[in-house]
């Protein structure tokens, strides 16, 4: 049977209740007594507040789990409430959940734990929202007709019957026995559950009384949030693409659409159509009523005008439409348009309207993807069927507002959102196979009225990239009013990527196009509170200057075509920039680009693509057990892969390989050259590797990671390699010129220049200034990770060197490679573990190690006089050696000396592009990074010289740098 059909459990029968009664009002502070717990107005917010009474419903949803578990038991012929067995890792979306069948096997056991685990905590949260749901209505009715000395309706001694009473049964079925599947806990334990929260916040000293809803979303979205999504989230470790915004965001959202309204205001007639494409609880659909109630409040004729009213509210379920995948956040959402649909008819009861013999029309809200809109059965589903035709013809159904925040990845819900062709125009994606929020975008971009506004929430890349390119034309075309940045983390504490708030009306005709703004926060220590109010009140043409933490500007949209021709398809240019980016544009804006434009000195290119990847690589030793070495030397080849999952981590890859290689999965792996069916990248001497996940910029890696790869690796889609667009060039960039003795024949010459010039780029690429240019012309994608495709390298200017540019750059990067092999095979027998914290100091170019890892290299690590890793072959072998000590002091000192070859790099890099000292200060502050600050004490030796003159004397040794490295 089903595990959610509990046949033995007590029929849903409402009990009789005497009326709850009004306790003290949380708004009333004054009146409070000192015992009393203070909610202040939507205006004074208190945000720990909201989150104590939240964190006090969790408290009693634990209760009530435990509760539920009991019930299950009961219904399933088991006894005792100790069995559970602890979350195994095979991870259950709610739709597959719900669809899993319980059986009695051992084998099947640990699955029937997960599934019910779950279950039941849906079914708790579900109890425990329906109890407040039906206090907080109440609640407002005691008190608003009470106030206005209008007697309740006696409706089975609960007077939110009536109320429930008007909408259609498909509308308001989660309150009754007609939907069992997370109620009926409810149905038959509600008076226990209404006892358990009054006892809970009588022990907290809080007596509550629900006077308006002004701060009961922000209660409601944080217990949802907390205690059932991060719940589930942190078991099971999926976000499925659901991260809910905050309500702060939601308020700033509706302000920013509703300062640029036309027709009368939210109050017009008829009223305006409004969609939210992936609706969640309703929070944009909710924020709306709000308004629409405050509106009315503040209109005297209106408030009075009982007929007025009343028509107002019959006519708003068939103008809230939404849609909503996750069933269960679908019932959540329905009740939350309800229990804010409920002021107006509150007003209306106090104004003597009667709503005997009506009927509200049904609430366009359906259970449904966006991707897909499956269309219901005909006969069966008549009403539904008929609504969704509509929405999926843009030609029958548009929109006057449409706010909202589509899912941020291409998978949800545990399943492969594919979009229905018939509902997408694939000429406006460029491709089907993007972020999920691209069709979502499309979607209600085709939707939206002529004099309509859209507003959402996305990651900004498809400003950037060119799975965007198409939208952002057609977008050009419309006309966006302008893009808000967020910081990663700001908005959704579980993203790693940037968010943007933009807006988009659609160009009228007589009508002049307001300038596009563009504008970022650039405090990387404001809250989301404080980036909220600065944009709110921002107006561009009386910005303070000096305000350095806000960015902004304006562009004319006159140009449909802008974004079409001049910026090649990518709002990039559009964007925000900063002094040190203006200047060093300034500089370089005459220059060549570096890759995929015509005599451009690279190509870049990725990975053979493969699905599914993991099936195409193996193990060394498994291959050559399995195949021999024969056939390995023949179909398998060496490639540059890591796998990111491990064997107890439920996937397809660990099943997969469960009954094929043990050893497979083992560990989770870094960097891992592995065997692979693929000749991608095999043709080229030599390549630059990008690892694209491991090559990000994080704390612990500030740095991109660019690899010169010798071996003839085979490069997988996670990475990506750039090669040189014209081999024989590299003698003349190098300056070369054969000694004609007789020594070198020409192949092997060609390999060595060729080889010289790799060392060179591979020096540009991990440079700082380099860096620069890529964050300017990149943004993260939904994992965190930078992407450098075609498009984006484009923009990236090149200034070619000069020979002793080239030769110097290529000198100073092999010997940081030799300097970092020495290094990695000094850690290389450390303790599992132990050496993550040495290689983060490597990335980031420091050498201050604490004592503890200290103490674990010179417990570790033994000394031996003649080392297997190559020598530097230079002077700076002297500095090395100088000094004596213990292990962790040649540890430091080649540290030191990888850090400042490194530095020298930089000055070599920044003197080629022309980058005068404080714009290359500028540059390194706004990246973060800490490289001239670890050498600060030293800059006025290293300034003295020119940028080459300190390289040559880094290179040899020279008495200022011996002593550096040494002290």
């Amino acid at each position: 049977m089903k595990y959610c059909s509990l046949s033995s459990c007590p029929g849903p029968v409402l009990p009789e209740e005497e009326p709850r009664k009004p306790g003290v009002d949380l708004m009333d502070v004054d009146s409070a007594k000192e015992d009393v717990f203070p909610v202040p107005s939507l205006s004074h917010f208190d945000l720990n507040e909201t989150n104590a009474i939240a964190r006090m419903l969790g408290s009693i949803m634990d209760q009530v789990r435990q509760d539920v578990w009991k019930e299950m038991l009961r219904a399933q012929g088991k006894s005792g409430h100790d069995s559970r067995h602890s979350l195994g890792t095979t991870r259950y979306t709610l739709h597959q959940m719900m669809q899993q069948e319980m059986n009695e096997s051992d084998s099947d056991d640990m699955d029937l734990m997960q599934a019910a685990e779950m279950y039941t905590d849906l079914v708790a949260f579900m109890s425990v929202f329906l109890t407040c749901f039906e206090m907080i209505l109440t609640d407002l009715m005691l008190v608003g007709l009470s106030a206005a000395n209008v007697a309740p309706s006696p409706v089975s001694h609960r007077p939110i019957m009536a109320y429930l009473g008007l909408f259609a049964a498909n509308d308001d079925s989660i309150l009754s026995c007609a939907d069992d599947t997370f109620t009926w806990y409810h149905s038959t334990h509600r008076a226990r559950i209404d006892e358990l929260i009054t006892k809970k916040f009588k022990k907290k000293k809080c007596r509550v009384t629900f006077q308006s809803l002004d701060y009961v979303d922000n209660i409601l979205t944080r217990f949802y949030s907390a205690h059932l999504l991060d719940d589930l989230a942190r078991k099971y470790k999926r976000s499925h693409g659901q991260y809910y915004t905050p309500q702060s965001v939601v308020q700033f959202m509706w302000d920013r659409c509703f300062q640029d309204i036309d027709g009368g205001g939210i109050l017009s007639q008829p009223m305006r159509r409004v969609f939210d494409p992936s609706m969640g609880v309703g929070a944009f659909l909710c924020q709306y009523l709000v308004r629409l109630y405050h509106a009315a409040l503040q209109n005297d004729e209106l408030w009075h005008d009982s007929s007025a009213l009343k028509s107002l509210f019959m006519q708003l379920p068939s103008c809230l439409w939404g849609v909503e995948v996750d069933s269960f956040a679908y019932r959540l959402c329905k009740l939350n348009v309800i229990l804010h649909l409920f002021p107006l008819y509150l007003r209306c009861l106090t104004l003597g309207v009667s709503f005997q013999g009506l009927k509200l029309d049904r609430l366009c809200l359906f259970c449904n993807d966006t991707l897909v809109l499956a269309l219901p059965g005909a006969q069966l589903h008549a009403w539904e069927h008929k609504q969704l035709v509509k929405l999926c013809d843009p030609a029958q159904l548009q929109f006057d507002m449409i706010l909202g925040n589509p899912p941020y990845v291409h998978r949800h819900h545990g399943f492969e959102a594919k979009a229905k062709g018939s509902i997408y125009d694939l000429s406006l994606l460029g491709s089907r196979n993007v972020q999920a929020y691209n069709h979502f975008l499309v979607f209600c971009l085709e939707r939206l009225h002529p004099t309509g506004q859209l507003c959402l929430i996305t990651p900004t890349q498809w400003l950037l990239y060119r799975f965007g390119s198409a939208i952002s034309q057609n977008m050009g075309r419309l006309s966006i009013t302008g893009g808000l940045f967020f910081k990663s983390k700001k908005i959704f504490a579980r993203t790693k990527t940037d968010s943007i708030v933009f807006r988009v009306r659609r160009r009228q005709e007589g009508k002049v196009c307001r300038p596009l703004i563009f504008v970022e926060h650039k405090s990387p220590a404001a809250k989301l509170s404080e980036i909220l109010k600065v944009y709110g009140r921002l107006a561009p043409d009386h910005h303070n200057a000096s305000d350095l933490d806000i960015k902004y500007k304006l562009t004319s949209t006159e140009d449909v075509n802008l974004i079409s021709t001049k910026l090649h398809s990518s709002f990039v240019h559009l964007f925000p920039t900063t002094s040190a980016q203006n200047d060093l544009d300034a500089l370089t804006q005459h220059l060549p680009r570096l890759c995929q434009a015509p005599d451009a000195p690279l190509l870049c290119k990725t990975g053979r693509s493969m699905f599914p990847l993991y099936g195409f690589v193996v193990r060394n030793a498994f291959a050559l057990e399995c195949f021999g070495e024969n056939a390995c030397n023949k179909f398998l080849k060496p490639a540059f892969y890591w796998s990111w999952k491990m064997s107890k981590e439920k996937s397809k890859e660990s099943d997969f390989w469960a009954t094929r290689d043990s050893l497979r999965m083992a560990k989770q792996e870094n960097t891992l050259a592995e065997a692979i069916p693929s000749d991608c990248g095999q043709n080229h001497r030599f390549k630059i590797v990008q690892p694209i996940t491991l090559g990000s910029y994080t704390p612990g890696a500030p740095r991109q990671r660019f690899f010169l790869d010798r071996d003839n690796l085979s490069i997988t889609p996670q990475s990506l390699y750039v090669t040189l667009a014209d081999p024989s060039k590299a003698k003349q960039m190098m300056g070369f010129i054969p000694s004609g003795n007789g020594t070198c024949d020409d192949d092997e010459f060609s390999a060595l220049c060729e080889e010289a010039a790799y060392l060179f780029f591979t020096g540009l690429l991990n440079s700082s200034l380099f860096r620069f240019f890529s964050l300017t012309c990149c943004r993260h994608d939904v994992d965190g990770h930078l992407r450098f495709y075609s498009g984006n390298v484009t923009r990236l200017p090149y200034a070619p060197p000069t020979p002793i540019h080239a030769q110097t750059t290529a000198l100073l990067v092999q010997v940081q490679i030799d300097l970092r092999d020495r290094i990695f095979a000094m850690i290389s027998d450390l303790p599992k573990g132990q050496s993550r914290p040495i290689i983060d100091k490597v990335r980031s170019l420091t050498w201050d190690l604490d004592q503890s890892a200290i103490d674990i290299v010179n417990q570790h690590v033994v000394l031996v006089d003649n080392e297997e890793a190559p020598p530097c072959n230079n002077a700076m072998d002297l500095a090395l050696a100088q000094g004596g000590g213990l292990a962790s002091d040649r540890l430091i000192r080649l540290m030191v000396t990888q850090s400042l070859m490194q530095h020298a790099i930089e000055h070599v890099v920044h003197d080629l592009y022309k980058v005068p000292w404080d714009l290359r200060e500028r540059i390194e502050r706004e990246q973060d990074l800490t490289l001239n600050a670890q050498w600060e004490n030293y800059q006025i030796a290293l300034q003295q010289q020119s940028p080459l003159q300190l390289a040559e004397s880094i290179l040899n040794g020279s008495t200022v740098v011996q002593s550096i490295v040494i002290s």
